[in-house]
């Protein structure tokens, strides 16, 4: 029989091993743990400049699109329309073909008109084969465009009618539409007010554009010869798809508001998505968690990152 003893030595020895054993493990922890806390932090650094970028690329873009539009109604409403076709009259046909050409110069406007103070207008709309604008219309298939003219006639006792005519890409005819009762009065529209009220170059508040299943807001400028106002129109739908855009396969979403908060435009992901928002809501008050959080976000300058939902 043999036995195996150890000498107070020896134990010793193995106590101090475990020790420093154990002195490595908690110095690893603590070194991934500082490592995850630096890797966590640089990656919301990085988010963080992305979102900045992201947000100032958009908020560039969109001064510029308004900066455009307002460079042409100004344009527009510098013209001396009355006396245009040198007999003191206006010549509708060449007002009607430079409301077009800025229609299609700029293909995020919904339309460019010209409204005059006895309720009289000539107006483009940019349809681009929208169905839902074409079917509140009854626009024919491959409607680009849409040409209306508010007139007083003598004809219908001076009671303003309304005809329209439809166009393709190219600008060649499709349909047109024989005089009804206009259904649009344009000194009761939000921009004829205010451009009539305020001088220079007005936008409106967001509201519903007359005749379309679409909110949007409006530039506007009263004539500086004649009384009347030129506006163009911007509709939120159309900022979706440049909302979409602006984000280049990054995940997550963009989200455009007015100052109150209201939303105006949007585009997410699905795992964003819900639950789904409404145009013009506030979304401080929102059932989605992602959009109240930007909301809130909005109110404050710079960018930063919360956790929502459990997720950054």
């Amino acid at each position: 029989m043999s036995h195996f003893f150890q000498s107070p030595r020896m134990r010793l020895q193995w106590v101090v091993a475990l020790l420093m054993a154990l002195c490595l493990l908690v110095m690893a922890l603590l070194v991934g743990s500082l490592t995850q806390v630096r890797l966590r932090a640089s990656a919301h650094e990085t988010a963080r400049d992305l979102f900045t970028q992201v947000a100032q690329r958009n908020a560039q873009k969109l001064q510029d699109l308004l900066s455009h539009a307002g460079s042409s109604v100004q344009f527009l409403a510098s013209l001396p329309l009355t006396g245009i076709d040198g007999a003191g009259r206006i010549d509708r046909a060449r007002v009607m073909a430079m409301l077009l050409a800025t229609v299609q110069a700029q293909p995020q406007l919904q339309s460019a008109y010209i409204g005059f103070d006895n309720d009289e207008m000539l107006e483009v709309l940019g349809l681009r084969e929208m169905p839902q604008a074409m079917a509140a219309l009854g626009a024919p298939p491959g409607s680009y465009f849409a040409l209306r003219t508010i007139e007083r006639k003598p004809e219908n006792a001076g009671v303003p009618m309304e005809s329209w005519v439809f166009l393709d890409a190219r600008g060649v005819r499709l349909a047109q539409r024989a005089d009804a009762p206009a259904a649009l009065v344009p000194s009761q529209r939000p921009w004829y007010g205010l451009a009539q009220q305020s001088a220079g170059l007005q936008l409106t508040p967001a509201y519903e554009m007359a005749g379309l299943p679409e909110s949007g807001v409006s530039l506007a400028h009263k004539l500086s010869v004649g009384q009347g106002v030129v506006g163009v129109d911007l509709v939120f739908f159309a900022f979706d798809a440049f909302a979409q855009a602006s984000m280049k396969g990054h995940e997550g979403g963009v989200i455009v508001t007015d100052a109150a908060g209201g939303l105006l435009s949007r585009y997410a992901e699905a795992a964003f998505a819900q639950p789904p928002l409404t145009r013009l809501e506030n979304l401080t008050d929102s059932a989605n968690g992602f959009a109240a959080a930007a909301a809130a976000l909005a109110q404050h300058e710079g960018s930063s990152i919360q956790t929502v939902q459990g997720q950054d």
